[in-house]
């Protein structure tokens, strides 16, 4: 991957990456296991500056909860300090591949904490000082919709009360940057992107940026895949008239050959397109015209 940082990627941009990625034969698994070897890498560099080994991960049961899973143990295994603080009332992660990493750690020496309930985190939070080194995981991309509790607080306290260095698992908690939203995690000294940069420009301007390979190929964002299909593809409203869902002129055939332009056409109009003109030569074009009432022959 090239490490560009400039690029700018929206989160549905992101999703339709993922999803590309996927379809190519990628894990949930695989990217979750280099995206938590990757944000482990940032963590120890930025410990190591600070001269600490004391690490809190406030996590979520999302895939981001599972990415920050596998940079715990990563950093268990160099002998450091990690506490978890599960954030949400739930019993197991929202996917398998998440779950399973939770699982890796049952036998880990480990300090877990869970806020359930919002009179919970002032309690929890107040025990830590500047010395630790706290990774916000709670949501990264998989946000929708409006923050509830317990969330809602830990975001708020995290920006205004706790005094210690924060690092985001690929955005900051809450953050979208496309909406008009102010409740967000900010007090933010790092944020390690996964994949593709996902800050837009001038926003957390005194936070340092880092964009982390994790394994996702060119080809998923060079080529249209399924993923851009299902984040992308136009919404048809039920209202909707001829010539607003797309218009598509086909040009070919022969006497020989008159199967492909129909082929085409019959394609154009499986992917919604409202009308389809086919050009064709006149001795077929009866030919083309009776594979379907839909096609307008020329």
């Amino acid at each position: 991957m090239k490490n560009n940082q400039d690029r700018f990627f929206t989160i549905k941009m992101t999703r339709a990456l993922e999803d590309n990625a996927f379809a190519s034969g990628i894990t949930v698994s695989e990217l979750m296991e280099q995206a938590g070897k990757a944000v482990a890498e940032e963590i120890k560099k930025s410990a190591e500056k600070i001269k600490t080994n004391k690490i809190v991960f406030l996590a979520g049961f999302g895939n981001n909860g599972g990415d920050a899973l596998v940079a715990a143990r990563y950093l268990l295994e160099k002998d450091y300090k990690c506490e978890i603080i599960l954030v949400g009332d739930k019993n197991e992660f929202n996917s398998p591949a998440a779950q399973r990493n939770f699982d890796k750690l049952a036998n880990k020496e480990i300090k877990w904490l869970n806020i359930k309930k919002t009179e919970e985190i002032e309690s929890i939070l107040s025990k830590y000082d500047s010395s630790y080194i706290f990774i916000d995981a709670i949501f990264g991309i998989g946000i929708s919709g409006e923050i509830r509790e317990p969330y809602k607080s830990v975001i708020e306290i995290l920006n205004e009360k706790l005094d210690t260095n924060i690092i985001a698992l690929d955005i900051p908690s809450g953050y979208d940057p496309a909406l008009e939203n102010n409740l967000y995690l900010k007090n933010v000294k790092k944020i390690v992107n996964l994949g593709r940069n996902k800050i837009q420009k001038d926003h957390f301007n005194g936070s340092e940026i880092v964009v982390k390979d994790i394994g996702i190929p060119d080809d998923c964002e060079n080529y249209v895949g399924i993923g851009d299909l299902k984040w992308f593809y136009p919404e048809r409203k039920v209202d909707s008239h001829k010539r607003q869902n797309g218009v598509v002129t086909i040009i070919g055939g022969s006497k020989e050959y008159v199967g492909a332009p129909a082929l085409s056409a019959l394609g154009a109009l499986r992917t919604g397109a409202d009308l389809t003109f086919l050009q064709v030569p006149k001795n077929i074009r009866s030919i083309i015209a009776s594979y379907t009432p839909d096609f307008i022959t020329i």
